[in-house]
Formats: C-alpha cells, structure tokens, sequence
C-alpha cells in the first residue's frame, strides 16, 4: 500500500520538504497529516518574498534566479556524479545559491562539507555572478558508524574516504573553491581567506557549544550588512542565543538560519 509520502512526490520538492519537515518524517510511513500539509504549502510559498526581504531583493529577482539554477540542472549534475549524495532541490540548498546571487559575496566561508552539496550550490552561485570564492574547511567522518558530537550525540554524516570530500561538486565549478582540512578550531580562527567575509556558513560539529564557538568567532570578520548562515539550527537554541547575544533578527527557514550583521554592528555580549 502507497504512503502518504508515494503519493506526495508529484508536488513540488519545497512543499514536500516543508511537509517532511513539519511532520518529523513521520511522512515515510505515517497517513496523511491535512493541517501538516496545509502548513506546509504555507511555508513553501512564504520563503521567497521572506528570502526577498532579508537580501534586498525582489521577488521577482529570486524567481529568476531559481530559474537559471533549476535550468542549469545542477541538482541532476550532482545526482550523476554521486547518486549517494542528498538534498538537492530542496529549499535548504537552492536558498544557499539565491543568497549568493543577491549578496554578491566575495568570499564565503564554510565549516564542513562532506560529499559538498551544500557547497556545489554556493560556487554554481559564484560561478553565474561570474564573481567571488569559496573556503572550506572540513573534519571529515570516515565510516557510516558516524561521530559523536560534542554533546555526545551521533552524527552519521560521513564519507567513505577523505578522497570524497567534495564529490558531489563539478568540475567546472572547482576553480572558485579552496578546501583545508581539519579541526575548525584550530583552523577557522587563522583562516587565510581574505577579509572582511561576507558569507559565514556553519555546517560542522552541531553541537551548542561549538556552533556559538564558530559564529562567534566568524562574526568580527564578517563585513557589516554580511550573513552569518547555519544549518541544523533546531538543534539547539545556540543560533537564537548568538542572535540575540548581538541584537540580530533571525531568519529560520526548514532546517537552517540567517542572520544578516548590522550596519554598524553591536557587540557580542
């Protein structure tokens, strides 16, 4: 018998995500959830003008860019070149390269890449502002028995070699990235990416105290009007504590935030 989840794949992938989302993933073999669904189209349909408002943008600039992305099929490029690879599509990754093309960063930085969906969609970003590199810095997990956290909790994200680390990214998009491996705390604070950064994206250890570790120590390179961006934000409240620790307006969409630096930004409590 078909679930709930067979019969959701001809929408569109944002509601499903928002929906996967809503329901805890519960959606793979639970029956439908009508309010959760509801919620979830809501959610879909709020994120480009909430997204058009955070960047400056216009909603109609957004469209078009999630146009040329979804036209340049980058989705399917990373599923050809590593069928082991996940999210492409969703709204988790495509908001990643709309940021870029509104910013018009010059650099981004990254903690944490594994197979580099995430960092695929940040230089197909770059690569159609024809502007701008990226820095990563990844402490890979080899293995699908995964890592603990520092708070102790298991994080199956992995690789099979350090060889993949960045798989999934095209070979025409490479010249704009430059990868270091290792220990974020030891090598994010003497990064050698030019400042001020104006993308910090955190994507490595979810754990509370070293994802505050990480956007405190990224925030002072970060430009003014510059964004802090993070995955796995309900987690923990360490994203929303940062925010307010320096009067910052988070944005929450799925499973990630933004938070943009003030014009002349407050300090750190």
């Amino acid at each position: 018998m078909a679930t709930f989840a067979d019969r959701l794949g001809g929408f569109p992938r944002w509601v499903t995500e928002a929906y996967w989302t809503e329901t805890h993933g519960s959606v793979f073999t639970a029956p439908a959830h009508p309010a959760a669904f509801r919620r979830a189209v809501a959610t879909a349909r709020s994120l480009i003008p909430r997204v058009a408002q955070l960047t400056g943008a216009s909603p109609t600039d957004v469209r078009k860019w999630l146009g040329e992305l979804r036209g340049a099929r980058l989705a399917q490029e990373i599923r050809a070149r590593c069928p082991e690879a996940s999210g492409m599509g969703s709204p988790n990754a495509e908001l990643l390269y709309v940021f870029v093309r509104a910013v018009r960063p010059r650099v981004i930085v990254e903690t944490g890449v594994e197979l580099g969906v995430s960092s695929a969609y940040f230089l197909q970003g770059l690569r159609d502002n024809n502007s701008g590199e990226l820095w990563s810095i990844d402490l890979p997990t080899i293995g699908p028995s995964g890592r603990l956290n520092q708070e102790g909790r298991l994080d199956r994200s992995h690789v099979g070699s350090v060889d993949q680390v960045g798989k999934a990214i095209p070979e025409r998009l490479r010249p704009r990235w430059h990868l270091s491996l290792g220990d974020a705390r030891e090598l994010l604070p003497s990064l050698d990416a030019p400042s001020p950064w104006d993308i910090f994206f955190h994507d490595s250890d979810h754990s509370r105290s070293h994802m505050l570790w990480e956007y405190q120590t990224a925030w002072p390179r970060l430009r003014p009007e510059g964004y802090l961006l993070s995955d796995d934000v309900p987690d923990n409240d360490a994203f929303l504590t940062f925010a307010s620790s320096v009067s910052g307006r988070p944005f929450l969409w799925l499973r990630r935030g933004a938070l943009r630096k003030a014009r002349v930004a407050p300090a750190a409590a």
